[in-house]
């Protein structure tokens, strides 16, 4: 279903300038039951949003919301999309984040973790790559991050404007046929991601591929939380553990890492 969104054609609505966004029409597809079946996937797996009077279901994939307008499914003539602009809280904390893991504790601790990670070479996806940790680090010449806060990825584009990124959350991508010989979601990222969601991780690696991901260890009160005075819900490693169960676990200070 994703890969008939991104690939269909997609015409730009001139006449709703205060609503930016694009439609494609049942009639341009080569046949209608595609077309439907999409539709009633967007309305059985989306979520509900009000915009205006009006309540919509949407569906996000990649950088972008899908819904259609309501209409029984036999009288349904186009699907709307527009790019996702939701604050996320990473937002708030961008313009400090770089400043709070400055210290030479820091740097030393970002040092360890590149050496666990044992990097080579390969292709990499970064889940919620913040403002470019990684690529702070280390310089893969196939590089992907994800992340779904405007504010972190502006930050690393800053830093590394020709890095490829997508603006999503991680259960809303979808990397096409495209895999990857390293998947990472360092310092926690992964915590904020729908543990069930990271049951999809081992389908996105290469034959040999292998995963690195880092979540809070118990108990823990993540400083960054602290210092930006907002306080994030994130989920426990053992609900991931449970959907990746082939994983080595290991402790590394104030995070459990979930590797292969």
């Amino acid at each position: 279903m994703a890969a008939a969104l991104e690939q269909s054609e997609w015409i730009y609505a001139k006449t709703m300038p205060q609503c930016p966004h694009w439609y494609t029409l049942r009639k341009k597809w080569s046949a209608p039951a595609p077309f439907e079946e999409l539709v009633q996937f967007i309305r059985d797996n989306g979520y509900r949003e009000k915009f205006g009077r009006t309540w919509f279901t949407r569906l996000d994939v990649n950088n972008f919301k899908y819904w259609t307008m309501g209409a029984p499914l036999p009288a349904t003539i186009l699907i709307n999309r527009a790019e996702i602009d939701r604050p996320e809280p990473y937002d708030v904390i961008a313009p400090i984040y770089d400043s709070l893991w400055s210290t030479p504790e820091a740097e030393a601790e970002n040092r360890a973790v590149i050496e666990s990670l044992a990097y080579t070479e390969g292709s990499v996806l970064d889940i919620g790559c913040g403002s470019g940790l990684l690529l702070d680090l280390i310089q893969p010449r196939r590089y992907l991050g994800i992340d779904p806060s405007s504010g972190m990825l502006d930050l690393l584009k800053w830093k590394h404007p020709l890095a490829e990124t997508v603006h999503s959350t991680f259960e809303a991508f979808y990397p096409g046929e495209r895999r990857f010989d390293l998947i990472v979601g360092l310092f926690a990222a992964p915590s904020y991601v729908e543990p069930a969601a990271l049951a999809r991780i081992p389908s996105l690696l290469k034959p040999g591929g292998r995963y690195f991901l880092m979540f809070y260890r118990d108990g823990y009160e993540p400083e960054t939380h602290k210092a930006a005075g907002v306080e994030i819900p994130f989920h426990d490693w053992r609900r991931a553990a449970k959907h990746l169960p082939d994983s080595q676990v290991s402790e590394f200070g104030n995070f459990v890492v979930l590797r292969t």
